[in-house]
C-alpha cells in the first residue's frame, strides 16, 4: 500500500485526475470512515489537513496492518514549521525531528532578521551557499511532473481582455490618487512612519484585489 499527504488542491488538480488515467486503484480519505474502504495495493491520499484530526486512527489504521505502507509526502513546505501540530502528525514526531538541528541549519543558510515592524522573517539572502549546495546535491532529488507521469498535461491557453472605461478609471485612480481610497480599505497603524513605508504595500494589494475582481 502507498500512501501519499498532500494538499486538497494537489489531489484535485493532480493525483485525483493521473491516478485513473492510468487505471491505478485510489481512495482518497475524506472521511474516517474510507479508512474502512482501503484495499492492499490501493493508493491511499490524504491531506495535510486531515493528519491532525484523524492521527490517532491513522496509527490504529497503520499498526493494524504491520505498518507495511510507503509514505509519499507532496507539499513538504506546508510541514516547514518544526513546532506546528501539521507538521507533528507523523507518529507525533516533527520533520525534521531534531529542533536544534533544525535551529543550526536554519541559523547557517537562511537566518532570520528583525523588520522594521518588529517582525521576524526570513530574506532570499542564503548564506553558505556553496557548502549548501553541496549538501542538497546529495539528499534532495527533484522529478518534474512530466518526468514522473511520462507525459506533459498542461496546457496555457491565454486570452488577452481590453480594459473598460470603468476598469481604467478604478486602475487610475489606485495608481494616481491612491489616498481617496485609502481610509477606506486599510486602518492606520497610529505611526505615521509605519504608514508611509505600508502604503506601497497596501497600494499593490488593493491592485491585486481590483484585478481579481473585473468589471464585466
Amino acid at each position: 500500500m502507498s500512501e501519499a499527504a498532500v494538499s486538497n488542491i494537489s489531489i484535485r488538480n493532480n493525483w485525483d485526475v493521473v491516478l485513473p488515467n492510468y487505471g491505478l486503484p485510489y481512495i482518497f480519505v475524506e472521511r474516517l470512515g474510507d479508512l474502512e474502504r482501503i484495499r492492499p495495493g490501493d493508493f491511499v491520499l490524504i491531506t495535510l489537513n486531515k493528519l491532525g484530526p484523524y492521527q490517532k486512527q491513522i496509527k490504529k489504521w497503520i499498526k493494524r496492518h504491520n505498518q507495511k505502507t510507503c509514505l509519499t509526502l507532496d507539499e513538504s513546505d506546508e510541514i516547514s514549521n518544526p513546532e506546528s501540530q501539521r507538521t507533528k502528525a507523523y507518529y507525533g514526531r516533527p520533520i525534521p525531528a531534531y529542533k536544534n538541528g533544525y535551529a543550526l541549519f536554519a541559523a547557517c543558510h537562511l537566518p532570520e532578521k528583525t523588520t522594521v515592524f518588529g517582525v521576524a522573517e526570513r530574506t532570499q539572502d542564503i548564506y553558505n551557499a556553496d557548502e549548501l549546495n553541496r549538501l542538497l546535491a546529495k539528499t534532495v532529488i527533484t522529478r518534474t511532473f512530466e518526468e514522473v507521469t511520462g507525459k506533459e498535461i498542461r496546457r496555457i491557453h491565454q486570452v488577452p481582455l481590453p480594459f473598460l472605461p470603468e476598469e481604467r478609471e478604478v486602475y487610475r485612480m489606485v495608481v494616481e490618487e491612491f489616498y481617496k481610497v485609502q481610509r477606506e480599505y486599510f486602518a492606520s497603524t497610529g505611526n505615521h512612519r509605519k504608514d508611509a513605508m505600508l502604503r506601497i504595500m497596501q497600494q499593490i494589494t488593493l491592485l491585486l484585489r481590483v484585478a481579481a475582481a473585473p468589471i464585466r
